[in-house]
């Protein structure tokens, strides 16, 4: 598995599934429903997440078991 790499210190979607090892659909999904918060959009669409939160966000579904 490839390390996610930070644009502008942000992660993509892609980077986040990467690390959640989930699709990038099921990170959309996690933001459609609140469970994961997106902290600005590019002007392309792409969704960026601060890496604290995606770290905190890992460690919630690791302690839910998924």
């Amino acid at each position: 598995m490839r390390n996610a790499t930070p644009v502008n210190s942000y992660f993509t979607t892609v980077d986040v599934a990467r690390m959640l090892d989930c699709s990038d659909a099921l990170v959309r999904y996690f933001v459609r429903v609140g469970q994961l918060h997106a902290v600005a959009t590019t002007q392309r669409g792409t969704r960026l997440f601060d890496p604290k939160d995606v770290q905190a966000f890992k460690r919630q579904r690791a302690e839910r078991g998924k």
